[in-house]
């Protein structure tokens, strides 16, 4: 099984099937209420907080609900080193998927061209 935390990175830096069949298999053994459970149990676990925004990036979660966990596992994470992993991933998410919204908000369509 594929590091899911690598698979998420990978995926957020380039969103394709390739990569996305990638975060699907490293996230395959965990549901969603699961990982969600992990989570609280590991605020600090920078694999767990993978796990879990992959896992609902796989299940096709809306955009907003999963930005707004990203920002509640930094929040919840430690003020320490220990917190570092999953400042990263959440910060992550939220750099590739707000970009993301960005641009598509921004750019015109080349219908409208």
């Amino acid at each position: 099984m594929a590091d899911a935390r690598a698979a998420l990175l990978d995926h957020l830096r380039a969103d394709d099937d390739t990569t996305r069949e990638a975060l699907a298999a490293a996230v395959a053994d965990h549901d969603l209420a699961a990982a969600r459970i992990a989570m609280k149990d590991e605020p600090a676990s920078g694999l767990a907080a993978a796990r879990l925004l992959g896992r609902m990036i796989v299940d096709g979660v809306d955009t907003t609900e999963l930005q707004d966990t990203a920002k509640a596992i930094a929040a919840r994470a430690p003020r320490d080193d220990a917190g570092n992993d999953v400042a990263l991933v959440a910060g992550a998410l939220l750099w590739r998927r707000s970009a993301a919204r960005a641009r598509r908000a921004v750019l015109p369509s080349r219908a409208s061209l």
